[in-house]
């Protein structure tokens, strides 16, 4: 797990960290939580995990962001960004039913779920690529 950017304004180049670290693993986890605007403006494109070019031996990428830094969703929510499609086939990619397994074992057993319908709202708003929201988890 990678902290992309930290509460002091420091963020990583996803593309030097995917470069340098990638061979060493199936997938490279992003904990965007203090970012995730950083998609959304040109001079930061390269610290975007969600928006980089990747191939067959790059490995999946995983990211966590909080929503209300997107000011699209209340603080309690998070979204997870899930970008494999080009490991797809192979036997370290993730199919979405253990994907979803794993994120409903770890989930609450009490959802409020206008938090997650919240979260579902304010997904299009922000997208600017194809994306799909599936049980709270975004695949790209």
């Amino acid at each position: 797990m990678i902290q992309l950017g930290t509460y002091d304004g420091t963020i990583y180049n996803a593309r030097q960290v995917v470069d340098k670290i990638g061979h060493l693993c199936d997938y490279i986890l992003f904990d965007s939580a203090w970012v995730g605007y950083e998609q959304f403006i040109p001079m930061m494109a390269d610290c975007s995990p969600l928006l980089l070019d990747l191939n067959e031996n790059d490995p999946g990428i995983l990211v966590t962001q909080s929503v209300h830094k997107q000011q699209a969703g209340f603080s309690q929510t998070s979204q997870i960004h899930k970008k494999d499609s080009h490991i797809k086939g192979q036997q370290r990619y993730v199919p979405h039913k253990r994907m979803n397994n794993a994120f409903m074992m770890h989930a609450s057993t009490s959802p409020f779920y206008p938090l997650f319908a919240r979260t579902g709202i304010s997904t299009p708003k922000c997208m600017k690529v194809s994306a799909v929201v599936i049980c709270g988890w975004i695949v790209w």
